[in-house]
């Protein structure tokens, strides 16, 4: 066979020489090269061996902490909520997943880090939560927030100030309303939040059920918010239901005042009520604001026509093509801000005077 050339940048004569000085492996290299397989070959039959041989004081795992870990685990969880016994609140479907937690003013943020400052400064009491999960579905569990904000008042405001988009939940009342996977509601002087971990179509009937059934439970106190229940539901955007605690509508004497707006034949008119100590209280109040809008908000009268159609008792003006109407009905004062339309604005104050008639406030 011709013999191939070897690359050299000398030369092909200097790749040639080369090529010629190769030598084969010697004596001392293979001596070498075969006691380092002999050694190879025992290292795997000795593995081959030892795995026969299970050593336990090597391999042996210690579950007593995982076991400790289970006991504490398995501890009785507590069988109410809120003082309501959990029998009466779940669904047959629905267990309790944890046991249940409590926190105080002093340690709030370790619970809702970010958002405490809001609830302290509202009047927050304790916060009572648990969680809950659907019976053979582990990663459909819900947990319950009971904020006992001290009172009714403080609790709709918490209410107003974390109030989103969401549908009605009228099974409740009119302060309530659910989102993709959670449901948010008020009851005495409590504000609920129901929150679960996925929007799954059972999860949120379970959530819903709970929340249902746990509103119903809780102490009911009457308040400011007994006027919440004389809002029309005609018309209402349960969604716009807020609460102003102090210098509504810009005026220093009227505070506790209840807002919601009201869609009437494309108009929107938002409504308003507070309830007063007494009938007394009301009629002075309503008064004052009505003089507070003419002489220092330069409001204008009312025409004699516009004036007329105006419910017995209840004054108005008009402001830049708006008008604003106030009356008041037993310890109940109520009005319309800022309403685009006259006639829709009576038709609001006169839907407010139907919802009471049977029941004198």
């Amino acid at each position: 066979m011709p013999e191939k050339d070897v690359y050299s940048p000398l030369g092909r004569e200097h790749g040639v020489a080369i090529m010629k000085r190769r030598k084969r492996p010697g004596p001392v290299e293979t001596t070498v090269s075969l006691a380092l397989m002999v050694c190879l070959g025992l290292v795997a039959i000795a593995v081959w061996q030892k795995q026969f041989h299970y050593n336990e004081s090597i391999f042996h795992i210690d579950f007593s902490s995982q076991t400790a870990e289970h006991k504490e685990r398995s501890q009785p969880i507590d069988q109410d909520l809120c003082g309501i016994p959990l029998a009466d609140l779940i669904t047959t479907n629905t267990a309790p997943l944890s046991s249940r937690e409590e926190f105080g003013r002093e340690n709030l943020s370790d619970k809702i880090d970010g958002r405490a400052e809001l609830y302290l400064e509202l009047g927050f009491v304790k916060l009572f939560c648990q969680r809950f999960a659907v019976e053979k579905a582990a990663d459909q569990w819900f947990e319950v927030f009971a904020y006992d904000m001290g009172n009714p008042t403080n609790a709709f405001a918490v209410y107003s100030a974390q109030r989103r988009a969401g549908a009605a939940v009228p099974e409740i009342g009119p302060l309530a309303y659910a989102t993709g996977n959670a449901v948010f509601f008020v009851s005495g002087k409590y504000y609920v939040e129901v929150i679960g971990a996925t929007d799954a179509e059972s999860l949120q009937s379970a959530m819903r059920a709970l929340a249902i059934s746990f509103a119903r439970r809780l102490p009911t106190e009457k308040g400011d918010l007994e006027a919440v229940n004389y809002l029309p539901k005609e018309g209402l955007r349960p969604e716009t239901i807020k609460l102003i605690l102090k210098d509504a509508f810009g005026y220093d004497k009227l505070d506790r005042v209840i807002t919601a707006d009201y869609s009437v034949e494309g108009t929107t008119v938002t409504l308003f009520v507070s309830k007063r100590a007494s009938p007394a209280e009301s009629a002075q109040l309503a008064q004052a604001y009505y003089q507070f809008l003419k002489d220092d908000m330069g409001a204008d009268a009312l025409t004699a026509k516009q004036a007329s159609r105006l419910p017995s008792g209840v004054f108005g003006v008009s402001a830049l093509g708006q008008f604003e109407l106030v009356g008041s009905h037993g310890p109940i004062l109520y009005g319309v801000h800022a309403s685009p339309s006259f006639e829709a604005g009576c038709r609001v104050l006169e839907a407010f005077l139907k919802t009471t008639e049977s029941t004198q406030p």
